[in-house]
Protein backbone atom coordinates (compact mmCIF):
# COMPACT_ATOMS: atom_id res chain seq x y z
CA UNK A 1 0.00 0.00 0.00
CA UNK A 2 1.34 3.54 -1.00
CA UNK A 3 0.64 6.73 0.92
CA UNK A 4 0.67 10.07 -0.66
CA UNK A 5 3.18 12.69 1.31
CA UNK A 6 5.77 15.12 1.03
CA UNK A 7 6.71 16.88 -2.04
CA UNK A 8 9.10 16.58 -5.07
CA UNK A 9 10.73 18.17 -8.48
CA UNK A 10 10.96 16.19 -11.47
CA UNK A 11 13.80 17.52 -12.89
CA UNK A 12 12.93 16.53 -16.21
CA UNK A 13 10.02 14.03 -18.14
CA UNK A 14 10.46 10.75 -16.94
CA UNK A 15 8.91 8.07 -18.94
CA UNK A 16 8.61 4.61 -17.75
CA UNK A 17 10.18 1.47 -18.83
CA UNK A 18 9.93 -1.08 -21.08
CA UNK A 19 7.82 -3.33 -21.86
CA UNK A 20 4.92 -2.08 -19.48
CA UNK A 21 5.62 1.35 -18.20
CA UNK A 22 6.67 2.71 -21.19
CA UNK A 23 3.32 4.98 -22.11
CA UNK A 24 3.58 6.15 -18.74
CA UNK A 25 5.26 10.03 -19.18
CA UNK A 26 5.59 12.47 -16.67
CA UNK A 27 6.49 16.36 -17.22
CA UNK A 28 8.85 17.77 -15.15
CA UNK A 29 7.26 19.83 -12.58
CA UNK A 30 5.80 19.74 -8.51
CA UNK A 31 4.49 16.28 -7.23
CA UNK A 32 2.60 15.03 -4.52
CA UNK A 33 4.66 11.35 -4.46
CA UNK A 34 3.34 8.06 -3.47
CA UNK A 35 6.04 6.38 -1.56
CA UNK A 36 5.66 2.45 -0.50
CA UNK A 37 6.47 0.83 2.69
CA UNK A 38 9.70 -0.15 1.33
CA UNK A 39 10.44 3.81 0.55
CA UNK A 40 9.78 3.40 -2.71
CA UNK A 41 8.35 7.06 -4.61
CA UNK A 42 6.18 7.29 -7.46
CA UNK A 43 3.39 9.60 -9.06
CA UNK A 44 0.61 9.61 -10.57
CA UNK A 45 0.20 9.57 -14.54
CA UNK A 46 -3.14 8.92 -16.00
CA UNK A 47 -4.58 6.61 -12.97
CA UNK A 48 -1.42 4.37 -13.14
CA UNK A 49 1.88 5.48 -10.80
CA UNK A 50 5.36 5.67 -12.38
CA UNK A 51 8.31 4.22 -10.11
CA UNK A 52 11.10 7.03 -10.11
CA UNK A 53 14.55 6.66 -10.04
CA UNK A 54 16.44 8.61 -7.14
CA UNK A 55 18.90 11.10 -9.71
CA UNK A 56 15.02 11.58 -11.73
CA UNK A 57 13.92 14.08 -8.57
CA UNK A 58 14.61 16.16 -5.57
CA UNK A 59 12.93 16.49 -2.51
CA UNK A 60 11.12 19.44 -1.97
CA UNK A 61 9.36 18.96 1.37
CA UNK A 62 10.34 15.17 2.51
CA UNK A 63 7.91 13.84 4.60
CA UNK A 64 8.91 12.79 8.07
CA UNK A 65 9.67 9.08 9.07
CA UNK A 66 7.04 8.12 11.16
CA UNK A 67 4.99 8.10 7.45
CA UNK A 68 6.95 5.11 6.56
CA UNK A 69 6.92 3.56 9.98
CA UNK A 70 3.45 3.84 9.94
CA UNK A 71 3.04 1.67 6.59
CA UNK A 72 4.67 -1.27 8.03
CA UNK A 73 2.28 -2.07 10.40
Amino acid sequence: MSIQAGKILLINEVRGDPPIGHHLIAEAGIYIPFINPQGAVSVEVNGALLGLKPGEFEWLDKPPKQIYERQQI
